[in-house]
């Protein structure tokens, strides 16, 4: 459907909706009274291992986004929830995955960020993937973000952010069905209620099918490409949850299939990428007096196949999948213990320990014609399994208007050895409304199996003397909250001593992992979000100093916009009606040589919605401009690749309550 058409409905829709709107039933207080209150009070958890607090408050530089409010400014997936955090950056890589950057440090599977469901770690143990499609979004009650280490409370992986989803917990019974173009079709749902004495339970599914669109990729290299290739992933996702007394258990299971171009990246190989995964979180929680012990444990079996019909390198002409031949080997399981004791008034103590075991399976590869191994590859990557045990504390103290915070972790991994990671803040109350932050703190990363053991493939091998990562922060911060706005203005500087990054191999083909120079990367970001009687605002500027520039010591450089700047707005018409926009710009951007530079970027989306009663309808316009973005692919090659589709697109469906 052309643009003027998908704008026409979209007005009509708009239209048809204000006719009827007297006779909604919500009103004018619904709506405002708490999202005020919200956005005066909101307080985050990812940083403040005591429980929940205020963001001018936090020892860190946290960004909090509710997914009802993205919503209504167009943000339907998580990918596009992230995107509008100020020094973050998805991007799509050829394999239909997503690379998180932030602040613009990354790795293609994503082994720099911590993804955490609920407080627990959530990933994948020899490539590092992370669920960004496999939680469902009905679900999903906001996201936290920390810009920088949280090794101390984290441990692995949380060395250039953290990112936490949390779920809903008692939000009432919801079920969402929508279709769009490109064959998209999405339901999801959300169920919760009382099991037992004031005990609850909840839980949430999605299924997503369709949406695939035609990307044009390029990667200059042979007369088989530039073409389009199908990109996009399909969902089956579950997760669900009980509070019973002190006791909360969390589960998880997904099934992603992302299409796309497979490892040999040309456009002939085009195939999925699948990814299946199984997580239980549960912990206890002891209160006496001025102290909480927690205990916990949680165990995640994730694991994944490349699939793709027809091979130029593995195996020529044939259809080939490399997988794990044992899935249930690929598995992580965390035990821990930490206590949280208030000392006097003015101190606080948080203490702990934890033990991780990592194992997985045979990774390697078959022919599908004939089920044996296919010649070139066959094992991969071999069976193996390591433990990790950290100890960690830290320590709050309050001087009148000054707090005062200072941590450690100590972390002892089977293969890379025992590192210590400090952390030290200084909180200054200007007023109850204001702050500034002074943040130092450190992370820590052991390489994952992927970057230490694979062998024979001819796009990527692994170093086994890598050493692990250190990535020293400095933040400077203001925060002020009043009035029914938060705005945060932080300046960091950062650098990276021996980065896990790929880079070409001198003594064979392709790419192998390298510990690189040390380098630093310094920016500046600003975080908005104000709310007034009819509008909401949400606004961000993230400037990353030397990006989009060629770098020996930092591959990621040229990857990466100087600006990125998002601004969204929901505006109420009525008391059933809504719109909202959003608006994405990126900078320029370079391929990793600096050959080619990819253009910046415009990105509107509109959304509109009417409520009647407990039913809501919406209409979603993607891309309204019919911009051709492109990003560089996250691999280190000169491939290109088509982001987004290169015309509008729309989404419509109805949400009832129940």
């Amino acid at each position: 459907m052309p643009l003027k058409n998908k704008l026409n409905v979209f007005i009509l829709f708009a239209s048809l909706s204000h006719v009827c709107s007297a006779a909604g039933s919500v009103t004018e207080a619904d709506i405002f009274s708490l999202t005020l209150k919200e956005l005066i009070n909101i307080k985050v958890a990812v940083a403040e291992p005591a429980g929940e607090e205020s963001i001018i408050k936090t020892p860190a530089i946290v960004s909090r986004y509710d997914t009802k409010s993205m919503m209504k400014i167009g943000h339907r997936n998580l990918v596009d929830m992230l995107n509008a955090i100020p020094g973050v950056e998805v991007k799509t890589t050829h394999a239909g995955l997503f690379t998180v950057f932030i602040r613009g440090l990354q790795d293609p599977f994503n082994q720099k960020i911590l993804f955490l469901l609920d407080g627990a770690p959530y990933y994948q143990f020899t490539h590092s993937l992370i669920p960004l499609s496999g939680i469902p979004i009905e679900g999903i009650s906001h996201i936290e973000v920390i810009r920088g280490p949280g090794s101390v409370i984290y441990g692995t992986n949380a060395s250039a952010g953290v990112i936490n989803i949390v779920t809903k917990k008692d939000a009432g019974n919801q079920i969402s069905v929508s279709m769009g173009d490109h064959s998209y079709q999405n339901i999801g749902g959300y169920l919760s209620g009382n099991l037992q004495n004031n005990n609850r339970g909840y839980i949430a599914f999605e299924k997503q099918t369709g949406g695939h669109f035609d990307s044009y990729f390029d990667r200059g290299l042979s007369s088989l490409d530039p073409g389009n290739v199908k990109l996009g992933n399909e969902v089956d996702s579950v997760i669900s949850g009980i509070n019973w007394g002190n006791t909360n258990i969390t589960f998880s299971a997904f099934k992603v299939v992302n299409t796309g171009i497979n490892t040999e990246t040309n456009t002939i190989n085009a195939g999925d990428v699948t990814e299946k995964s199984t997580f239980i979180h549960i912990n206890h929680v002891f209160k006496v007096m001025s102290s909480q012990l927690k205990l916990y444990a949680d165990y995640n079996n994730y694991h994944h196949s490349f699939e793709f019909e027809n091979s130029t390198i593995i195996s020529p002409g044939t259809a080939v999948r490399t997988s794990f031949n044992d899935k249930y080997k690929n598995y992580r399981l965390r035990t821990g213990i930490n206590l949280s004791k208030k000392l006097n008034e003015q101190t606080r103590l948080f203490l702990g320990l934890e033990h991780e075991e990592r194992s997985t399976g045979n990774y390697h590869s078959i022919n599908l014609s004939t089920g044996e191994p296919t010649a070139l590859l066959g094992n991969i990557l071999p069976e193996s399994s390591s433990a990790e045990s950290s100890l960690f504390s830290q320590i709050d103290y309050l001087i009148g208007d000054i707090r005062l915070t200072a941590g450690l972790r100590f972390t002892d991994h089977e293969t890379a050895g025992s590192h210590a990671t400090p952390k030290a803040s200084m909180v200054y109350s200007l007023s109850p409304s204001s702050s500034v932050k002074f943040l130092y703190s450190v992370g820590f990363n052991s390489p994952n199996g992927v970057q230490t053991r694979i062998t024979g493939a001819p796009i990527v091998v692994g170093n086994s003397e890598l050493k692990p990562e250190i990535i020293t922060t400095y933040d400077l911060a203001y925060s002020y909250s009043k009035n029914n706005t938060l705005f945060v203005a932080n300046l960091y500087a950062l650098s990276v001593k021996d980065g896990i990054d790929r880079k070409a191999n001198s003594s064979g083909a392709g790419l192998i992992y390298e510990n690189a120079n040390e380098f630093e990367h310094y920016g500046i970001e600003f975080d908005l979000q104000k709310a007034r009687k009819n509008i909401m605002l949400f606004s961000n500027l993230s400037y990353l100093h030397d990006a989009n520039r060629v770098s020996s010591s930092d591959t990621s450089n040229a990857l990466s916009p100087e600006y990125i700047f998002t601004l969204g707005s929901n505006y109420t018409l009525s008391s059933a009606q809504q719109i909202g926009f959003s608006y994405e710009y990126k900078g320029e951007r370079k391929t990793a040589s600096g050959d080619k530079t990819l253009k910046a970027s415009n990105l509107i989306n509109l959304n509109y919605q009417y409520e009647y009663n407990d039913i809501q309808f919406f209409m979603t316009v993607h891309n309204i401009l019919n911009e051709n973005i492109r990003e560089p692919d996250v691999n280190k090659t000169e491939i290109t690749i088509q982001s987004e589709p290169d015309s509008s697109s729309f989404i419509a469906g109805v949400k009832a309550k129940f």
